[in-house]
């Protein structure tokens, strides 16, 4: 019987002044593949990573969901980790929002860090791709022609997340884009499945005994930089 590990969320506090998302080789230690868990597995097609370093405020519930983070990233935990702007994203502005009063509010969170805004632009899927595909193909006639190459965009299945790296893109039909990916797809797609623009990924720390160092004067945690592999569930 397989067994599903628990899948946590990204606490939303922790916003990354630094982010890097690599599509990346054949194996990389410390991560969940289908070959096994916490080892150096070769995957085909390769496994993605993420690099995050925190800046972290100096309240007390930051500090206390940095603390807690630590605790579950050095158990091994699959952490669901949405990737905030940055110019592997493709701006705001493309996507017809000029300025932050036009995104909608989330349920009486805080929008003040700019990551609790209640925004996930998507594009539907044109045609079905099969379970470790490198190609998909996609409608953005709602958008244009705004996907390039380095852009990383997503995909849920259920409750699960992957996000992908823009390898090639060329544009048919009024939009259509047939869009090259790294790493290949983790589930099959089908027609009028959602494409994310706003991904979110699910991985594991590789270094967390290292990286989350103290709680400095009882208060304030400390991190170094936070390198993450894909877990591929």
């Amino acid at each position: 019987m397989t067994i599903t590990p628990a899948i946590y969320p990204w606490r939303r506090r922790l916003v990354p002044r630094d982010q890097l998302f690599r599509a990346g080789g054949q194996a990389l230690p410390g991560g969940r593949t289908l070959g096994g868990f916490l080892v150096e597995s070769p995957e085909p097609g390769g496994v993605s990573s993420l690099s995050l370093t925190l800046v972290l405020s100096h309240d007390a519930e930051t500090n206390r969901d940095a603390a807690w983070t630590a605790s579950r990233i050095q158990n091994g935990a699959v952490m669901r980790i949405p990737l905030c702007g940055s110019v592997q994203l493709v701006p705001a502005t493309s996507l017809g929002v000029s300025s932050a009063a036009q995104l909608p509010w989330s349920n009486g969170q805080s929008w003040s860090n700019g990551q609790n805004w209640d925004w996930n632009p998507s594009v539907p899927v044109n045609a079905a791709s099969s379970k470790g595909a490198a190609e998909v193909t996609a409608d953005f006639s709602s958008f244009g022609e705004v996907l390039e190459i380095g852009h990383v965009i997503g995909f849920r299945e259920g409750q699960y997340d992957f996000a992908h790296e823009v390898m090639d893109v060329t544009y048919v039909n009024g939009d259509i884009a047939t869009v090259g990916i790294s790493p290949p797809l983790r589930r099959a797609v089908a027609a009028n499945d959602d494409l994310y623009l706003r991904p979110k990924t699910m991985m594991t720390c590789v270094n967390a005994a290292a990286a989350a160092k103290t709680l400095r004067n009882r208060r304030f945690m400390v991190f170094e930089t936070l390198e993450f592999v894909e877990a591929l569930l």
